[in-house]
Order: C-alpha cells, then sequence, then structure tokens
C-alpha cells in the first residue's frame, strides 16, 4: 500500500474541509504536481504533535476540495534529547540535521569549540537547516518539530543544563566500548539528556578535562565516528537506554 504524501504547517488546525487557498504556497505547489485522484489522500501535520488526513473529493483543474477522514495524536517524544554539536561542514551538517530528525531528538545547538569546522564568523542558515529538518518531518511522519537554534553556544553553556549531560567521547574507541565508561545515568519517566558531539577534528585535551569531570561518558564503538553518525548512534542509544528501564 502506497503511503500518503505528508506536508508539514506550523500551526495548522485541522478544518473539516480544506481547500488550496487555505495552505501555504509551497504546500498548494506540492499538492499541484502530485496531481492527487478523487479518493486519494494526503497527510497534513502541525509540528506540535498531531497528524491530520485528508481525502480528495474532486480534483479538477480549476477545483481541488477535501474533507478530514482522521485526525489523531502522536507519540510523544521520549525522552527529551538536547543535542550540542560541533558543527561539520556542507553536507555532513545537513546529514546530521536530517538524521536527528528521524531519531527524535528534540532540539540542536552549535557547540563553539576549538577545532570545530564550522567557525563563528562563517555563515551558518539556521533557517535553511530548519526547513531541511521540517522536510525530514514530513518524510518520516514526525508530528513535532525539532527546533534549531541560532548562533553558536560555549561548552560551558552546554554544562550548565540541569540534566543528564552526556559526552559522546572518541578517546573510549581505543577501549572497543559501546556505552557508558563509569557511571550510568539512573533514568525515571521524566529524564531528559542533554548530549555532547564533538567536532571531526576531535576534542582538545582542555576542552575534555573541562567537560569529563561533570559528565556521563559515551563510547560508540571501536571506530571515530564523523558528526553524523556520531549524533544519531549516540542518540538512538540514549531512547534506547531509556526505553527498556521504563
Amino acid at each position: 500500500m502506497k503511503r500518503a504524501h505528508a506536508f508539514l504547517e506550523r500551526g495548522f488546525s485541522f478544518p473539516e474541509r480544506l481547500s488550496l487557498d487555505s495552505l501555504s504556497e509551497s504546500v498548494r505547489t506540492h499538492l499541484k504536481a502530485l496531481r492527487l485522484s478523487e479518493g486519494e489522500e494526503f497527510v497534513m501535520l502541525n509540528g506540535q504533535g498531531s497528524l491530520g488526513t485528508y481525502k480528495v473529493l474532486e480534483s479538477k483543474k480549476n477545483v481541488f476540495s477535501t474533507e478530514r477522514s482522521e485526525l489523531k495524536q502522536g507519540v510523544s517524544l521520549s525522552p527529551v534529547i538536547h543535542v550540542y554539536l560541533a558543527p561539520p561542514k556542507n553536507d555532513s551538517l545537513e546529514e546530521t540535521v536530517r538524521q536527528l530528525t528521524e531519531i527524535g531528538a528534540s532540539s540542536i545547538r552549535f557547540l563553539s569549540t576549538q577545532n570545530v569546522q564550522l567557525k563563528k564568523n562563517e555563515k551558518l542558515s539556521t533557517e535553511r537547516l530548519q526547513r531541511i529538518s521540517d522536510g525530514a518531518c514530513e518524510q518520516c511522519l514526525r508530528p513535532h518539530t525539532l527546533e534549531i537554534h541560532s548562533g553558536f553556544f560555549s561548552i560551558e553553556e552546554a554544562l550548565a543544563q540541569k540534566n543528564h549531560i552526556v559526552f559522546c567521547d572518541e578517546s573510549l574507541a581505543e577501549q572497543n566500548l559501546i556505552g557508558f565508561s563509569h557511571h550510568v545515568p539512573k533514568i525515571t519517566k521524566d529524564s531528559s539528556f542533554t548530549l555532547l558531539i564533538g567536532p571531526e577534528g576531535g576534542w582538545t585535551d582542555t576542552e575534555r578535562a573541562q567537560i569529563k569531570s561533570k559528565v556521563f561518558s559515551l563510547g560508540l564503538g571501536e571506530h571515530i565516528l564523523r558528526v553524523p553518525t556520531a549524533s544519531v548512534s549516540a542518540a538512538f542509544f540514549l531512547r534506547l537506554l531509556y526505553q527498556q528501564q521504563q
């Protein structure tokens, strides 16, 4: 069975009947290009957890009418995972955003480190990256948006978060470790995480010493992973650990 196409429109109110005029220009353009026939369906997402399915009643050159056939609330993202990452350049950053959206991270903030590839004075279009994330929501039917914050944040700001702070430590690859090196966070139903992902060039000794005294160190196996792979692997590990302890 072919899966219905999905469209994200923030704040969408899910009326019983839906016309093209009530939609944003980008959604209208995509719907027209699809040329949906009578009886076919598409899904609207509002980014706040709701999904509405619409069935096409009439689709002609100047007429497009639909009715809502289903409205439901999506499953809440658990646990909440706020990612602080040192952004790589170009396609690697876009890949990271897509994968973190699909795996269920809650937000992304960009971390300023010594070896970060994308410096503060280089162009970082959070609006473009947000569009990429929203597109990933449509592809995977994620009803809650991932929020991408503008600007750069310091390591000190990341370490000030009042939740379980998890540090992806590439030095643990020497131990072929998958999991926490020493202490494991005590996880409850309300637990949330701050996940620190370092730069492609690695953490400096000073940064590592600053971080390791205040966090849970996580190993991701025997290989040194790129930022996209490390990000999605660590986020999946935390979601799996949370689910196993409920």
